[in-house]
């Protein structure tokens, strides 16, 4: 987790890097004033928590120890103001992180070092404020943030003056120091994980470490920048390397690849059979990735999973993705996919009696979707939808997202940044089909197992729409599996948990097919 970043710095480096990359103003990334105060607070924890650790040092003398305690005491107070404020206004504050890794920034043992670093720190600061400031509409949060950033300016030149007495003490425009697409590089490596974010297991941590060391977190580049670079399977494979394991997939009875007529065209699908002979139950497989990222070969090793532990053909679903094809293109394909097996299972040697629905997170989100659309033109409903850490509402309120902050590999700011793409405005996040949580009725859709897991943003959403489903009549299974990530049902080579979750899932398919 050390190499993770705080949200607030992630967000306003995204804004500036999206403005830089269109050539305009970015559109706004924080859903409400109070996401920027959190953000905030977010930065003046890790300020606040470094002033104390080097005043308690003892390596300060004279002026240096002087103006350190007085700028210690500021930021404490900053924490105090934007505390008041997130509550005052009906919020959560964040909390601040277990661990500081601030060494990694520069030399702590001498005073010229911790002056740089505190330079370095108040200069950030500085510029994440001026990403975000904008962004705000509330002239009372604005009031708020403006008097804080103009107090961190102030910093940076008594910092600077201590550093070199005989320099001019009037800072630089931060614009020329400090930009904010520079801010990600400045205080990458210190920050621990959350406060209240859940331990993983080792096997579990293995992974998050091999995607943390992968590169930039992929909400920091672009779509097309990010379908290049490495995905979760990859860091799964490089994990099990490491380990000596044979990576070879795991055997099914056979994989074809193909097309199926979808609203924008042909779909790719990836049709994954069992060994023996049919007819065999279905299942239609969609794969996560916000919308926008991923493919069938990401998460193959769900979908071999599910045709052996299921004994079913699963139909995996390339769909349309954003931001080339925004909302509802990966919706429509989804449903005329289901709709194409629900009529054509012969083709896939599949039983028309015997046809479910299966997705991860994104996925998860299509996979209801479906049953929503089926209820509503009089569709046949799937016999069962298998839902794993599905998303079910445009919101970023929950104590999983709170709590989960700083997750790897899925977050808040990987949230924003798939809506960004997906969305065409965020008026889209009211529909039920983004936000099923939403859904005015959900009687009579298909009975459902609902997978969750501890260090994830997803999570309570997840278990709040399988409540959903309970209260409006809906058979459920829920199951959140504690020591895991957001990914894991799609690394059971790596992660003994995602072994546990398939076969669970499978066991649940078979029943609902009647195997």
């Amino acid at each position: 987790m050390a190499n993770q970043f705080s949200e607030f710095l992630r967000a306003a480096s995204l804004a500036q890097a999206t403005a830089t990359a269109s050539g305009a103003a970015a559109s706004p990334i924080f859903p409400t004033d109070l996401d920027v105060l959190n953000y905030a607070l977010t930065l003046e924890h890790l300020e606040n928590a470094f002033y104390q650790q080097v005043l308690a040092s003892g390596k300060l003398q004279g002026n240096a120890a002087k103006y350190l305690a007085i700028i210690g005491a500021h930021e404490q107070a900053h924490v105090d103001a934007l505390t008041a404020a997130i509550r005052g206004a009906g919020g959560m504050p964040v909390k601040p992180r277990k661990s500081y890794a601030f060494a990694k920034l520069g030399d702590l043992n001498t005073q010229a070092g911790i002056l740089a670093v505190a330079e370095k720190l108040e200069a950030t600061g500085v510029a994440a404020y001026n990403g975000a400031a904008r962004e705000i509409a509330s002239k009372a949060i604005l009031g708020v943030a403006g008097s804080i950033v103009a107090v961190e300016a102030r910093h940076t030149a008594i910092i600077r003056a201590l550093l070199n007495p005989n320099a001019n003490p009037a800072p630089k425009a931060f614009e020329d120091l400090l930009s904010p697409a520079t801010v990600v590089g400045a205080i990458a490596p210190i920050l621990g994980p959350g406060a209240d974010q859940q331990p993983l297991d080792a096997d579990a941590q293995e992974v998050v470490d091999q995607i943390a060391a992968s590169g930039p977190p992929f909400y920091l580049v672009t779509p097309q920048e990010a379908r290049t670079g490495p995905s979760v399977r990859d860091a799964a494979l490089a994990v099990a390397k490491k380990r000596g394991l044979d990576t070879t997939p795991e055997p099914v009875g056979t994989v074809e690849n193909t097309t199926i007529p979808g609203p924008g065209g042909p779909l790719p699908v990836r049709v994954y059979t069992p060994a023996g002979t049919g007819p065999f139950p279905v299942t239609v497989y969609f794969h996560g990735g916000g919308w926008v990222l991923f493919s069938t070969d990401v998460y193959d090793a769900s979908c071999r999973g599910l045709t052996n532990q299921a004994k079913c053909v699963v139909v995996s679903v390339d769909y349309r993705q954003g931001p080339e094809h925004r909302f509802p293109a990966a919706h429509d394909d989804a449903y005329a996919a289901y709709r194409y097996v629900l009529a054509n299972t012969a083709r896939f040697g599949g039983d028309p009696k015997r046809v479910a629905v299966a997705g991860e997170s994104a996925g998860g989100n299509l996979a209801t979707a479906v049953c929503l659309r089926a209820k509503a033109d009089g569709v046949a409903q799937p016999v069962y939808q298998l839902l794993v850490y599905p998303i079910t509402n445009y919101a970023f309120d929950t104590p999983s997202y709170n709590e989960n902050a700083e997750a790897v590999p899925l977050n808040k700011p990987g949230m924003l940044w798939f809506f960004r793409y997906y969305l065409n405005s965020p008026q889209d996040g009211a529909n039920p089909l983004i936000s099923p949580l939403r859904a005015p009725d959900l009687q009579g859709l298909a009975p459902a197992t609902v997978i969750t897991d501890d260090v994830d943003p997803l999570r309570d959403e997840g278990e709040a729409y399988a409540q959903r489903l309970k209260d409006a009549g809906v058979a459920v299974k829920a199951m959140r599996y504690t020591g895991v990530m957001h990914e894991f049902f799609s690394m059971p080579l790596v992660i003994a948990k995602a072994k546990q979750a398939q076969a669970m899932a499978g066991a649940d398919l078979r029943a609902a097919f009647g195997n």
